[in-house]
């Protein structure tokens, strides 16, 4: 079984992140949660959206990065933030305030058992020759319900042999070569302290995502002290060990 979840609490990462936080609130790049997301390209906007926000009306900042990353991987396949955040009862404007009380209501659709995270499950099936048949859904799954509120199809990746479950390598090109865009939502270990986040090991406790932009492959890492970028650029090594030979969870999304 394979699974990510957000194990961060406020109680753990907060006193981390106070001074950073203080810092961060007197100067920095959309900081203002009143303003339009800055940026010449949605790209730009959206890599200082981060999941730690400075409303008082929010309260799950340090466990959503799920649907943090899966709000963003939908706006960079095209979907509306203004068609998805008025179905959630949040003003269509898209500010950074009205871009983080939309990751807070997908949050709280999908969380269910009462830990904090969304809980992202599946089994994949192989055959008695070690051959992928496909993969079934954890019956304690909470991930797919965020999916569903953003109208979003998923597919799990899994190595196609069993001998080898790390060789990703031609499940995630095939999702390349299609026509239509794809976002890769990853289930990776977070480093809250330092921001970064490295391969998932037994269980990940953080969602980023992976994509292609002009040719080149980035990461949004959303768990970013605010004012901070959440773009990464990847390196054919970070791709390597993020994307195409990796333990990390693999999630494609596609409009």
């Amino acid at each position: 079984m394979t699974d990510a979840r957000s194990h961060v609490t406020a109680t753990r990462a907060g006193a981390a992140l106070s001074l950073w936080t203080l810092a961060a609130c007197a100067a920095g790049p959309g900081l203002d949660e009143a303003a339009p997301l800055a940026g010449r390209d949605l790209l730009e906007q959206l890599s200082f959206v981060s999941q730690l926000d400075q409303l008082d009306e929010t309260s799950a900042d340090f466990a959503r990065c799920s649907t943090a990353a899966t709000l963003s991987a939908y706006l960079l396949l095209g979907g509306s933030f203004r068609a998805a955040a008025e179905r959630y009862g949040v003003d269509g404007a898209l500010t950074l305030g009205n871009v983080h009380r939309l990751q807070e209501a997908l949050y709280l659709i999908a969380e269910r058992d009462g830990e904090p995270g969304i809980f992202g499950a599946s089994v994949p099936r192989y055959d008695d020759r070690g051959r992928l048949t496909g993969w079934d859904r954890h019956e304690g799954d909470e991930y797919q319900a965020v999916l569903d509120a953003l109208g979003l199809s998923m597919d799990r990746v899994y190595a196609p042999t069993e001998a080898d479950k790390l060789d990703k390598r031609t499940a995630v090109q095939a999702w390349l070569d299609r026509p239509e865009p794809v976002v890769f939502v990853v289930g990776v270990d977070e480093d809250t302290e330092r921001e970064r986040f490295e391969p998932m090991h037994e269980r990940g406790n953080h969602y980023v995502i992976v994509f292609r932009w002009d040719g080149r492959f980035y990461a949004l890492d959303s768990y970013r002290t605010p004012g901070r970028s959440a773009l990464v650029k990847l390196t054919a090594q970070d791709v390597e060990d993020h994307l195409l030979r990796t333990p990390n969870a693999l999630f494609v999304v596609w409009r």
